[in-house]
């Protein structure tokens, strides 16, 4: 009789943390759940607003969102706020999320001054195009491109072919943007993408311009000295051959 009242009672505490760890379970789904469908108002950018312009003289220029909680930059502004007396930082694109860094007083705007003989010039790139957010104003990195090429075929007509090359090897980041929702006719791809601002010559912007307006560029970052060679494109015929 004893036997079978431990028995029994064993079988009664199993079933009870069997029941305690189901409602733990959906307690938890239910948590994460909530957690990722938050949202919150922020300001968003509808027209471009240039660096040093006072939010006061364009008011029709910001518009309140409601975006993703987790999607969101750190330092987003309550649109319950104001901007009184606050002036952009920076150039600010449509779409873009309005947060702390890019937003002060008008004695903190400062201007971007390249190096002599060198422009500065800004490319979008998402996140997975510009390794994350490991580049930073001071990074050097080079741009590789993925554009449509020609080339005559084998019976005198024009071959097209995607093809992935590197374009411009180690140049200067003067600058990294806040991440902007750029549309998929920009050449960035489109979704979210960040502005890098580049230290570079007349030839590196007009071929940096044409490669992002026809294909899509992505960022390296190497460490000193890399062993950066120009090697022939790769293409489907020849991606899996070895290059080095």
């Amino acid at each position: 009789m004893g036997a079978r009242v431990l028995v029994l009672v064993v079988a009664l505490v199993v079933a009870a943390l069997g029941a305690l760890a189901v409602v733990l379970y959906v307690e938890n789904a239910l948590g994460r759940q909530d957690a990722a469908t938050e949202t919150l108002e922020v300001l968003v950018v509808a027209e471009t607003i240039p660096a040093g312009t006072a939010f006061a003289d364009v008011p029709g220029s910001l518009e309140v969102a409601t975006r993703p909680a987790d999607a969101v930059p750190q330092g987003v502004l309550d649109p319950a706020d104001g901007l009184t007396g606050q002036v952009a930082l920076q150039t600010l694109y449509p779409g873009e999320v309005v947060s702390a860094p890019v937003v002060g007083d008008p004695d903190d705007v400062t201007a971007l001054a390249p190096p002599d003989g060198r422009f500065a010039a800004s490319f979008a790139f998402p996140a997975a195009n510009r390794v994350g957010t490991f580049v930073r104003p001071g990074s050097q990195v080079s741009v590789f491109a993925t554009v449509e090429t020609v080339a005559p075929g084998p019976d005198g007509e024009v071959v097209t072919a995607l093809t992935t090359q590197l374009l411009v090897e180690a140049l200067d980041v003067l600058a990294v943007g806040s991440t902007t929702d750029i549309g998929a006719e920009s050449g960035a791809g489109g979704g979210d993408a960040a502005l890098v601002t580049f230290a570079v010559d007349q030839g590196e912007v007009q071929r940096l311009v044409l490669a992002q307006s026809i294909g899509t560029l992505y960022l390296a970052l190497a460490g000193e000295e890399p062993p950066i060679e120009q090697l022939e494109g790769t293409t489907r015929l020849n991606l899996f051959e070895a290059t080095s």
